[in-house]
């Protein structure tokens, strides 16, 4: 019994904290208080400074620099984003901002930033018009058959212009769905990718229901029948251009649907049935 008795004697002093860990525990226990305290006043404090900074006029937005532009204006841009007066920086969520703008049909890109402490900075990249398309109405058209907005009356770009392309339904803004056009803007860029770009001397690019492409020169309107784009054809179709130039000699049309021969003609083809 006693050898019992002292067992669980021992046992219990072994679980008593000495006085030196007791201390340590102490300390430890005020850290811990202390960092509570310390969080929950930098909480408020940060509360009451965010409050402070959200309606601040220091940070009312007086600038709004916009870069990148090249078809719109910075007053179209301001219009778009629709601010009220004295509006603060911190109060602007960009990502609105941003989704504002992208619903313009000619806006690629956007980024916008804040810049302390009263400064918006708008980086914009546009779609450039890559060709004239007509639906009706003349559209631009960028490289990614992306459909832009109409050509305004009395504006005439110096594009060439796509017809005989025909769609269900027009969204500008957003890419065209249309059969032929993929072989149209392939043309355009190849046209565009020779040493001596044969793209300006070309009005009008057509192609036909059966996907035979007619081009119309600019100053001559000469009518030109192709049967392929690969790079030799334009090449070969450039020299003869510039040869015909050079001779000043008067050709309605050239067919170079044939290899190694191309035939011109002095007079208009009407049996070729153009723009069927």
């Amino acid at each position: 019994m006693t050898r019992t008795v002292q067992y669980y004697r021992s046992q219990y002093k072994r679980k008593e904290k000495s006085p030196k860990r007791l201390r340590r525990d102490r300390e430890r226990n005020k850290r811990l208080l202390l960092i509570v305290l310390l969080c929950v006043f930098l909480s408020l404090w940060g509360h009451n400074v965010y409050n402070w900074l959200g309606n601040s006029q220091w940070f009312h937005i007086k600038n709004i620099d916009v870069s990148g532009l090249k078809y719109l204006n910075k007053n179209e841009i301001v219009k778009i984003l629709d601010l009220p007066e004295n509006t603060n920086l911190f109060n602007l969520n960009v990502h609105i901002l941003e989704q504002r703008l992208r619903e313009h049909p000619r806006l690629k890109t956007i980024k916008v930033k804040k810049q302390l402490f009263n400064t918006l900075t708008i980086t914009i990249e546009e779609r450039l018009p890559y060709a004239l398309i007509n639906l009706n109405s003349l559209y631009e058209i960028d490289e990614e058959g992306v459909l832009l907005p109409p050509v305004r009356y009395g504006v005439q770009p110096d594009l060439p212009i796509i017809t005989g392309i025909e769609t269900e339904e027009i969204r500008l803004g957003e890419p065209l769905e249309a059969d032929k056009l993929d072989l149209a803007l392939d043309l355009t860029k190849r046209l565009r990718l020779l040493n001596q770009p044969l793209i300006e001397q070309i009005s009008e690019i057509h192609i036909t229901n059966s996907n035979e492409i007619i081009l119309y020169t600019l100053h001559e309107g000469i009518q030109i029948r192709l049967n392929n784009i690969e790079e030799p054809k334009l090449i070969y179709l450039r020299g003869v251009l510039d040869d015909i130039k050079k001779r000043q000699v008067k050709i309605t049309s050239l067919d170079l649907r044939f290899d190694n021969q191309v035939i011109a003609s002095p007079n208009p083809i009407a049996e070729l049935g153009i723009r069927k």
